[in-house]
């Protein structure tokens, strides 16, 4: 089925994943592309967006009553999990072969 995701796009504004893959059926020269909506991906129990945001990008207050957390860079994005996305297209077409995409020229 699914051998590879070659590119992936996360668009935070809309909550969309983009996602172009290879599946073993194509020949070399050939991707498939398609989109999702994250919430979608979630419904199928998959957590592709790791939106742990204790990371080295954030520096934690001490502060008793209230923890805040301060970016030190605005312009953070939350890690997506190419396999946990693999996953989620493997059992997606599995469960709905007719809306695979078609494939294109890379």
């Amino acid at each position: 089925m699914i051998i590879e995701i070659v590119h992936y796009y996360f668009n935070q504004k809309t909550n969309i994943i983009s996602v172009s893959f290879k599946i073993d059926s194509d020949s070399e020269e050939y991707v498939r592309q398609d989109e999702f909506n994250v919430d979608e991906i979630l419904d199928y129990g998959f957590q592709i967006v790791n939106q742990d945001i204790i990371s080295d990008d954030f520096q934690l207050f001490d502060d008793i009553e209230d923890f805040v957390f301060e970016s030190e860079d605005s312009s953070f994005e939350p890690e997506i999990d190419s396999m946990e996305l693999r996953l989620f297209l493997i059992e997606y077409y599995t469960l709905n072969p007719s809306k695979m995409p078609k494939s294109e020229l890379f």
